[in-house]
């Protein structure tokens, strides 16, 4: 509730007026709406949790959004782990500024994959 409709409610209890509440109803149509988008990312969250390849989802400067299973196996971190890193952290030899200089190729819808060495927990190399 807005603070202008707080105020005017405020006024008529004063004046002893009858308020009347009223509670919103979410059209059928918008229900339906968001039950689909629900129903889609969770079809999409199983997609990605049961991929053979690693997922790995990251904001602009880098830091770790998302991983699937895979992506913890192929790195030997937790997905907790991963989620407190940055792209950086598992790189070899990756700086923030050429990163960036290739994730500002993307297109939206559009697929695109960059391959990489990744450090794993156990300092071992992984092609990704």
């Amino acid at each position: 509730m807005n603070e202008t409709a707080r105020q005017m409610l405020l006024r008529q209890a004063r004046a002893g007026m009858k308020i009347r509440a009223a509670r919103r109803v979410k059209d059928p149509d918008l229900r339906k709406s968001e039950d689909d988008t629900r129903e889609s990312e969770h079809g999409l969250r199983t997609l990605v949790e049961h991929a053979a390849d690693a997922f790995f989802v990251h904001d602009w400067v880098g830091r770790f959004l998302d991983v699937n299973q895979r992506a913890c196996e192929s790195l030997g971190y937790s997905r907790d782990e991963l989620l407190k890193m940055t792209v950086m952290d598992v790189g070899q030899d990756d700086n923030l500024v050429r990163l960036q200089s290739i994730w500002g190729r993307v297109r939206h819808n559009e697929p695109f994959t960059v391959d990489a060495y990744h450090t794993r927990k156990d300092v071992r190399l992984k092609f990704a």
